[in-house]
């Protein structure tokens, strides 16, 4: 395979770290060295990056997601002193216009700690498997997890929250009798609880693909080269709205353009989205659809 001059100055035959505790390096680690002209990817497991936040609620993550990715990612770089490091952070939040509906960002970062330089990778998904729910009985906890348990997923039981902090949050139960058998121990028919995925990379295959999609867009965001300092990483940063309407020609908050900036020089520039129609439909515009 053939990579960009600088490329191969930059990263070629270099180790790379990747920070993480949940086993991400099986998926990460196949990208990058399919891709990537690096000359080895090591796994670095033992670092405390639950400190950072945990899904399960008893530790609530602080910092904005892209700064925790980058916390990970000098756990790492001071566990191993290996200046190359690649982790991951995700959020899930709900739809700002779809009631019900949950959005899945998953963020990867490549950190080069000898530059101080952060390239990006991200992915919204609406694809996720994430049901969750409030319940008080043993019955409808088995039916509800009958109807929507998924191979190879697991859950847990956390404290609803007018029960908080009343029972231990239960982690990693392979499949709905195992979750039915928690709760037994726990003895908590009456009592308030939550199912909810443990979306520990790990234990959530439906992540896992997720975070390899965003592994594959941090590459060609590292492909993608200034054409004014050569340098890698010239991405697309935002996106600029104004595409006019079909019928009337006003602006609308469709995009029109997509701006591509260099982390290293600062240059900028703005790029017509592929296969993007040329006008909106009226419905989207203020105009014609006030």
């Amino acid at each position: 395979m053939s990579w960009p001059e600088s490329i191969v100055s930059w990263i070629g035959g270099e180790t790379l770290g990747i920070a993480s505790a949940h086993h991400k390096a099986q998926v990460i680690g196949t990208v990058v060295t399919s891709r990537l002209p690096l000359q080895d990817v090591v796994s670095i497991s033992e670092i405390p990056t639950d400190e950072l936040g945990t899904f399960s609620g008893e530790i609530p993550r602080t910092l904005p997601p892209g700064e925790a990715a980058k916390a990970k990612a000098r756990m790492g770089f001071e566990a191993s002193g290996i200046p190359l490091q690649v982790s991951t952070e995700a959020s899930f939040y709900s739809h700002p216009q779809i009631m019900g509906l949950t959005i899945h960002e998953e963020l990867v970062l490549l950190a080069d700690f000898s530059k101080e330089r952060y390239y990006w990778g991200i992915i919204r998904s609406l694809d996720t498997w994430g049901p969750q729910i409030s319940l008080t009985d043993f019955n409808t906890a088995q039916d509800w997890l009958t109807a929507h348990h998924q191979k190879d997923h697991h859950w847990m039981i956390i404290p609803s929250p007018e029960t908080q902090h009343s029972f231990p949050p239960q982690k990693a139960l392979p499949s709905p009798e195992a979750v039915i058998q928690a709760l037994q121990a726990l003895n908590l028919n009456g009592d308030s609880f939550q199912l909810v995925p443990d979306y520990r990379a790990h234990l959530h295959p439906g992540r896992m693909q997720i975070i390899e999609q965003a592994t594959h867009q941090l590459v060609d965001t590292l492909l993608s080269i200034c054409p004014v300092c050569n340098q890698p990483g010239f991405a697309i940063q935002s996106k600029l709205p104004g595409l006019p309407c079909k019928y009337c020609g006003s602006p609308t908050q469709r995009t029109m353009y997509q701006v591509r900036k260099c982390n290293v020089c600062g240059n900028e520039t703005r790029e017509t989205i592929p296969n993007q129609p040329a006008e909106a439909d009226p419905i989207d515009c203020e105009v014609c659809n006030p």
